[in-house]
């Protein structure tokens, strides 16, 4: 079983939305780790959708890193600036500007050299060598939004540079699998399961046998 390591989780979603295989998966890592978990960055343009929620997501990050539960810390990344889903140049300048913050959480807590856990290719400036043991791409799903698009283009930009990068990629698709990962060994297909014994076993839970698994490939490494 892994444990005591280090694990900055990268998400794609709040800590506080509905709950799924990110705030799961960093739970039962940080029973014998731990884990950073990193909420998503908001821009001033959330603010024309979403008023209340990007000001208090604003203030969560002016507390800094905070201990939510035994050896599992929450970091609510900077605000960025907008369009860096379609433009390059800027999802770069505002990577940089969540790596900034998220190296000195890392530093506040005492982490020395972690693992990168990805969930999302916004975060792929992470994937390049920044002193971290190992970087683990998890690929949940194949972009949603409508192809040929400005934001497409960024997130398969960003997706392949994630991919390129990661030791370990896991994914629940079968088509991703089939198309991406057959002849790749770094690819591991893990499908979607549910926690039996929580009480929000309606939403998307990762199960025990996916932990057990994605441990197993990490002490291979």
């Amino acid at each position: 079983m892994l444990k005591n390591q280090e694990i900055v989780f990268l998400s794609g979603i709040r800590w506080d939305f509905s709950r799924q295989r990110h705030q799961h998966l960093a739970s039962l890592f940080s029973r014998r780790n731990r884990v950073l978990f990193v909420e998503m960055a908001l821009s001033p343009a959330n603010l024309l959708k979403e008023w209340g929620r990007t000001i208090a997501h604003w203030g969560d990050w002016r507390k800094g890193v905070r201990e939510i539960q035994p050896n599992l810390f929450l970091y609510t990344a900077p605000p960025v600036l907008p369009l860096g889903r379609s433009f390059p140049a800027v999802n770069l300048l505002n990577q940089r500007i969540i790596y900034r913050g998220v190296k000195q959480a890392i530093k506040l807590i005492g982490m020395k050299k972690p693992i990168f856990w990805i969930s999302d290719p916004y975060f792929s400036y992470f994937s390049r060598r920044h002193g971290q043991i190992q970087t683990i791409y998890d690929w949940i799903h194949d972009n949603p939004v409508r192809r040929e698009s400005k934001i497409d283009r960024t997130y398969r930009r960003l997706e392949k540079e994630v991919i390129r990068n990661a030791e370990i990629i896991f994914t629940p698709s079968r088509v991703i699998y089939d198309r991406y990962g057959k002849d790749d060994p770094r690819f591991h297909l893990v499908p979607h399961g549910v926690d039996y014994r929580s009480e929000e076993h309606t939403s998307e839970l990762q199960s025990h046998s996916f932990i057990s698994y994605a441990v197993f490939c990490l002490k291979k490494k």
